[in-house]
């Protein structure tokens, strides 16, 4: 019951540090103490309608019907107050709901962000502050107005505050490190990760590898996702399309990444691998509503803020697999730990947006968003999963050359045949992983043949089935002589309905054979019994040790049932 335990301590850690870290971020991106906080504003929006901003809620954050984009106009009047004389101050504005904005004092220009004219920028995630003149510290009132255009949300998340300018670089200098620099190393870290799985995709060409495409894609198609996190002044194409292609690539990453965690966690089980199927069909039925429907900004807002509700469901199923795969296991893969725990940050992070999102739609409140915190850190998983693996394999290289090492004074290889014997096979059970194909074959009348031809006769006949075999095996295949006249032969990353083919086309070339020997021809036929299944990296020999019972069951039936055919089976599941 211990790894019950570890997972109910895993779940209960990573739910408490994807709280602390928004409940960090939120403290982080609110005024520091003794900031003047600018709270009241009067509004006019772009049909010259004229609100008050803050106090009775009229205008909503998010654009209503009726309301166009374009310039909404906000104007406050600090009153005066004592500002101590050998000190600078600045006005911030922090995470601001508009694609670009000018700041104006007393009617003067003292900054502009984005493009005004056509709100071709993405600011909403980033923290500006602008210095004020000496001259402009001194009048009866502090007149501040920001013309922001809008296309679909307006207003503040933060309410614009003044502190003094040293106060200023260093609040906007942190927000920045947390808000977006570490997101450009989580651009780069995808990259590189995204590359590296390919490339060792590319290279293996085995089946193990291959479970990791999910997560190169899901690396790669997630990276405009991040960058919708960092400020880009000026675009060259429409804000409305800049948010279609982020959001149905952040909805691709979601498909990629369930794909992979189905792959990680199901192995050769195709319920579970079905079950998974059906959930990637509503993920991408979601791409589809966010494709092609909502065709003005603040619709599409709507929209993919209502459709981001399959994410933490489907992150739920995925966890729910991990959860169950990691039971199985006792928790001793150190790669579906890794994945489990991220995944439970990630779905607690991604809970928390959603309801953020959700609020501001309906209550226009303040929004820190951490989902994106959360897939950095699952994908830093992926990495340690990644990391993790080769060291297992590394280890088991070093195991078989350990074992290599230790064997060079004994023989591996049967004296007669030239194939490996059963002390190669006890030695080197472990390095049988993945899917893998057990087929035991035995020669039909043998001891018939020893006694018509003697063992002279029955030795060659040994050494005939063997090249036989030779030619029908690809050079990385093994062969072992697992008994007198009894044969295993190992096929690595091979499907039951492959083993099966191969194991037919063995049976029919030695039927087809003929061999002379002193004169008698000899024919020769053999049974075969085939056993296919997946293999856990970290399956033990008992585990594997059935398999190869079971092909010798299978070797068996065939014999009982008329000899000179194949039984062909899948596995016992991995224990």
């Amino acid at each position: 019951m211990r790894y019950y335990e570890k997972l109910l301590y895993l779940s209960i850690g990573g739910v408490i540090v994807a709280i602390l870290f928004w409940h960090l971020l939120f403290i982080l991106s609110l005024p520091p103490s003794g900031a003047i906080v600018i709270t009241q504003w009067s509004v006019v929006d772009p049909s010259g309608n004229s609100y008050e901003y803050r106090e009775d809620g009229t205008l909503s954050k998010v654009l209503p019907e009726g309301v166009p984009s374009g310039i909404f106009t906000y104007t406050s009047k600090v009153e005066p107050f004592i500002w101590e004389k050998g000190k600078k101050y600045a006005l911030v504005i922090s995470h601001p709901s508009f694609n670009a904005f000018e700041v104006y004092i007393d009617g003067m220009l003292v900054g502009s962000v984005g493009d005004m004219e056509h709100g071709r920028s993405n600011i909403w995630n980033s923290v500006f502050y602008f210095p004020i003149d000496e001259k402009f510290l001194y009048d009866d009132k502090l007149i501040i107005t920001i013309r922001g255009y809008s296309t679909y949300i307006q207003g503040f998340d933060v309410d614009p505050f003044i502190i003094t300018l040293s106060q200023a670089v260093h609040y906007v200098s942190l927000n920045t490190i947390i808000s977006f620099r570490l997101l450009d190393f989580a651009i780069g870290g995808n990259i590189v990760i995204g590359l590296s799985i390919l490339v060792l995709i590319f290279f293996s060409g085995s089946e193990p590898a291959k479970k990791y495409l999910y997560f190169a894609l899901a690396s790669l198609s997630s990276i405009l996702f991040y960058f919708d996190y960092t400020p880009i002044l000026h675009m060259h194409i429409s804000y409305f399309v800049y948010k279609k292609i982020v959001v149905v690539l952040a909805f691709l990453s979601l498909y990629f990444v369930h794909r992979g965690i189905v792959c990680v966690s199901c192995g050769s089980d195709m319920k579970c691998k079905r079950k998974g199927r059906v959930m990637s069909y509503f993920v991408l039925l979601v791409v589809s509503i966010v494709t092609f429907f909502g065709w003005d900004m603040a619709t599409f807002r709507r929209i993919y803020t209502y459709a981001y509700l399959i994410v933490p469901f489907t992150f739920l199923y995925d966890l729910w697999v991990l959860s169950l795969r990691y039971v199985k296991d006792k928790g001793r893969d150190s790669e579906i730990t890794i994945l489990l725990l991220g995944m439970i940050v990630n779905v607690v992070l991604v809970s928390i947006d959603i309801y953020q999102l959700i609020k501001e739609l309906m209550l226009n409140s303040y929004a820190v968003l951490v989902s994106v915190y959360g897939f950095s850190i699952f994908i830093l998983a992926i990495n340690f999963a990644l990391l993790a693996d080769y060291i297992r394999l590394y280890r088991r290289v070093k195991t078989q050359e350990e074992t290599v090492s230790v064997l060079k004074d004994v023989s591996m290889k049967d004296p007669l045949t030239g194939v490996y014997n059963r002390k190669y096979l006890e030695d080197m059970i472990l390095g049988f992983s993945g899917h893998v194909c057990f087929l035991m074959l035995d020669i039909d009348h043998f001891k018939k043949i020893n006694d018509t031809y003697g063992h002279e006769v029955g030795d060659k006949v040994l050494k005939h089935v063997v090249s036989v075999i030779m030619m029908q095996v690809r050079s990385d295949d093994i062969v072992i002589r697992y008994g007198g006249e009894e044969f295993l032969i190992v096929l690595r990353d091979t499907s039951i309905s492959t083993g099966r083919l191969v194991g037919e086309r063995i049976r029919k070339a030695i039927a087809d054979s003929m061999i002379i020997i002193s004169g008698y021809e000899i024919k020769i036929t053999v049974s075969i019994g085939v056993c296919c299944g997946y293999i856990s990296d970290n399956a033990s020999e008992e585990v594997i040790w059935g398999f190869i019972n079971k092909a010798d069951e299978l070797l068996y039936l065939a014999k009982r049932t008329g000899r000179n055919k194949l039984v062909a089976g899948e596995c016992p599941a991995t224990k």
